[in-house]
């Protein structure tokens, strides 16, 4: 049996690992399927919530958390500063502006690249809002640096539900965990 990018640390409650780097906790009002994701610059896993009970429905909303290490344009969060930020927001406005077609996705509003620093780490937040195949859809990202790995995760939503799930999603990213390195 092949190894899952994600484990169940308690799955009726919604909290999952992901590359025993990061947890989340998904909100309870969806139902939620999991899959692990991989591509060649990172491997992670994918949450879908669906209002439906079939993963056939359009999704409502999703989260990607994924190790992006492998992935030269990935920037590290932790060797930023804030004069960093205009041209690294340009530079990923840029980047996902290219990126999005490939997907059948377009740029519909690019908010902004916020780097939130504390005592012990650093996150790079950014806001900006595609076309999804008919669907507006509001993206969240966050990136961090956890055990020397680039983590970036990615929740979106569907703007015509926000009422439901703008701030179940904003809760979700702005509580992603991250496990310590072990002290010996």
């Amino acid at each position: 049996m092949a190894m899952q990018n994600y484990e169940a640390i308690n799955a009726e409650h919604g909290v999952y690992s992901v590359l025993g780097l990061m947890t989340v906790s998904l909100p309870r009002q969806h139902r939620w399927f999991v899959a692990d994701y991989d591509n060649e610059n990172a491997k992670g896993a994918i949450f879908r919530a669906f209002e439906a009970e079939h993963e056939d429905a359009p999704e409502v909303a999703s989260i990607l958390i994924a190790d992006a290490t492998n992935d030269p344009t990935e920037p590290d969060v932790s060797t930023l500063v804030q004069d960093d930020i205009p041209a690294l927001d340009d530079f990923l406005r840029g980047d996902a502006q290219t990126q999005l077609p490939a997907d059948g996705r377009t740029m519909v509003d690019w908010g902004s690249s916020d780097l939130v620093q504390s005592e012990i780490s650093k996150a790079l937040y950014t806001y900006f809002v595609v076309w999804d195949h008919g669907i507006e859809r509001q993206n969240i990202v966050v990136r961090v640096k956890v055990k020397d790995r680039k983590m970036v995760a990615v929740g979106q939503y569907d703007t015509a539900k926000k009422e439901a799930l703008a701030l179940a999603i904003y809760e979700v990213m702005n509580n992603l965990s991250v496990f310590a390195p072990k002290v010996h």
